[in-house]
Order: structure tokens, then sequence, then C-alpha cells
């Protein structure tokens, strides 16, 4: 049932298509659909960058008439895609707790309450207002569990993580303060100490650790935005894993800063909340020094999943969050309800549809005179041509209103 979205045909979507043929008739359409095709096959897919071989050009994925279907269906999202797509997250909400499956649902809530908020402020965002917006939605995404140690392979994306790309590597990390105190930036000395005094005590050859990350998709894609990839270790087989670590991620999936702690207990939601500085710009809506905290509770045992917490201030307002993204790894997933996931080859493309036009609305609030193709992503002739961008425009407008996204 699943399989069968974005394989519908368009003919019904009669105001679209007009759309379509018009914007067929000008040259920009064609040099557009060239920086779309660019998108999909560096980012989307294998991307050249990543090759240590660069001299003979990637084996593209999909054929050219694929692709083209792609970037019309990237503008005519419908409501039925919307429909099902939320039909099959629920289905996965809906499961079993325990199934001893490696994979696991994330519902990532993402709540922005700035109580300092104005329009058209200076970027980054400066707090410097006296309104309140209250923004909020959620996202869902799903990541696998590997079991590491000191005997066993990383998976190969690990290797993208710089400076923990190997059990050495972290290792190494762990046992050297000046190290440790550069990678993950503590903003209170106390909780650096108290955390490097845990791991750098530990016998890393008898450590054991749990990776999470998100599962490929087809044709190798990897949908990880905001968020890298999830660490627990505990001191050996028989301890309780009790030191998370965290990398965040940016747009592309690509790993970012790192951040440690320790984990708190079933029962003890929030007892140890960790500060730093958040050292990645989430947009401009955010900035690298603004600082955060984070911390990590356990619901049961690690059957039953956690929930990873972070939020974000402005540096003159440290007592009120205007971020909090909370990242509740709520439900496994049994393999064979993967296949929606693993087999689509529009789904990222979809996936990164809806986390930027929930971003674009958002910025839109802060910005309420930008039009909506300039708080989008602008490539190739859209920003040239008048008309085209008049027309994007519409169908990007009429993207937006499918999603839910509440600012009040």
């Amino acid at each position: 049932m699943f399989e069968s979205i974005f394989k519908k045909q368009l003919d019904s979507h009669e105001e679209i298509q007009k759309i379509i043929a018009q914007l067929k008739e000008l040259d920009d359409w064609d040099k557009s659909k060239k920086a779309f095709d660019q998108i999909v096959h560096q980012y989307l897919h294998d991307s050249p960058r990543n090759k240590k071989d660069t001299s003979t050009p990637p084996k593209l994925p999909m054929a050219q008439q694929e692709l083209d279907s792609h970037f019309e269906r990237a503008l005519v999202i419908t409501q039925d895609d919307i429909k099902n797509y939320h039909q099959w997250i629920q289905s996965l909400i809906q499961n079993d707790k325990n199934l001893n499956s490696p994979y696991y649902l994330v519902n990532v809530e993402h709540h922005r309450r700035d109580e300092f908020y104005k329009k058209d402020q200076p970027v980054p965002l400066t707090g410097g207002g006296t309104e309140t917006l209250n923004a909020k939605f959620e996202a869902h995404n799903i990541y696998k569990k590997y079991n590491i140690n000191a005997t066993s392979s990383m998976p190969d994306r690990v290797q993208q993580t710089p400076k923990l790309a190997t059990w050495d590597a972290i290792t190494n990390v762990m046992k050297n303060k000046d190290k440790f105190q550069e990678l993950f930036g503590f903003a209170d000395p106390k909780q650096e100490n108290e955390t490097f005094d845990i791991v750098s005590n530990w016998d890393w050859n008898k450590v054991q650790g749990k990776l999470f990350l998100t599962p490929d998709m087809a044709h190798n894609n990897v949908f990880s935005p905001a968020l890298f990839s999830v660490y627990f270790f505990g001191a050996d087989e028989n301890a309780p894993m009790n030191i998370f670590m965290i990398v965040s991620a940016n747009g592309n999936g690509d790993p970012t800063a790192k951040f440690l702690g320790i984990v708190n207990a079933p029962g003890h939601s929030k007892e140890n909340v960790f500060r730093a500085d958040s050292r990645y710009a989430f947009t401009h809506l955010s900035s690298k020094a603004n600082p955060m905290n984070y911390w990590m509770d356990m619901r049961g045992d690690a059957q039953e999943g956690f929930v990873l917490g972070m939020q974000t201030f402005f540096p003159k307002h440290p007592k009120k969050a205007y971020i909090e993204v909370i990242s509740d790894f709520c439900a496994q997933v049994p393999k064979d309800h993967l296949r929606f996931y693993q087999r689509n080859p529009f789904l990222k493309t979809f996936l990164m549809l809806v986390k930027g036009t929930l971003m674009r609305d958002l910025i839109k609030a802060y910005y309420p005179n930008e039009s909506s193709l300039d708080l989008w992503i602008q490539v190739g002739a859209i920003q040239r041509n008048q008309k085209f961008k008049k027309l994007i425009a519409k169908i990007l407008d009429g993207i937006a209103s499918i999603f839910d996204f509440f600012v009040w």
C-alpha cells in the first residue's frame, strides 16, 4: 500500500499542471531542472566529493526520465502523498515497544517559544524583542542500532566523523583531557571533570557501546538532518550504559558538533542537564555562539527507548530557551516494515521538502515581508526570471498549506 506513494498520475491536478505547462515554455525551466539534477546527484546520492578517486564520474543512480519525474513531483506533492506517509508513520508508532529489533522510530518535536521575538530583527536572531512567538512541529525518522566495542568493525558512515572515526580514535579522545575539552566544549568545568573522570578511568578494551545511525534508503541515500549519530557506552558487558555521546549534523547529514554526558536513569528525568555552546548555526535563526542545554533520559531498559533533549538560548537570555528539540526513540520497527523507507527512491527528497517547508514557514514568521521564494532554497535561474519566480512561488505556497504547522 505505502509503496505506491508518489507513483500516482497527476492528471487530476489541473491548476498545477497548467502552471507546469507555462513553466516548461520558459528557458529557465531547463536551467532550473539541471540545477535540481545536480542537487539530487551531488547531495542526495553518491557525491563525488565523498570519493577519494574523482578521476571518473560517479555512476548515476537514476535514469534521466525518472529524475525528470521527480523534479515535477517535488513541485506538486499532494494531500494523498502526505496522508499515506502519515498512515505509515502511525502504523510504526503502534508497534510493540519490545520487539528486539535493531530499528527504532524517532519522533522529533521542534518547539520554538521565543519570548523575545520581533519581526525583521538582525541576522542571526539576537533576542531583542518583547513579543512572544510559539511554533511547533514534528518530524519522524528511523535509526538502526549497532553493537560496537574494541574488537568490532565500525559502520562505514562513522568513518566520516572527524576525530571519532574508529574505536581507537574514540578511546584517544576519552583518555586525553586536552582533546576531550576541545571536542565536547563543556561550558561547566565541574560537569566536564565529572564526565571525564568516568570515561578516562575505563579500560576501553572492555568498554561496550551501542551506536544509532539512520539506515540507508534507496540508492544508498541517507536522511539524517540535525542528528548524525547517538552512542551509549558502559564500562564492560555487565555495566549499565551510563555515558551517551551525540554527534549533530548539518542539512546534508554530515557530522558537525559533538556532545557528551551522563545518562539519566529511568524515573530520573533531566537529573543531569549539561551545558555547552551550540557550535553550529541552524539557518540564520541561530548562532554558533548560542548556549545550549542537553540531556539523555532512559525510558526503561535499552529496549524501551530513550529521549534526547536539547534547548538553545540567546546569550543575553540564558534562562529562557527559545528552541527546544525533543528526539524520542519511541518505538521499535520490524524489519519487514522498512520496505517503504528502503525502496522508495523519492523518499529523501520528500522528507527534505517537508523539513524545508516547515523551516521556510518558521523563517517567514520572523521575516514576513520576504517572499516565499526568497525564503526557499534558490537554485539556477529561479533567482533571475521574475515570471518563473512567481509561478514557482505559487506552487511553493500550495505545498506549505499541506503540512501541519502552528505559529501563534
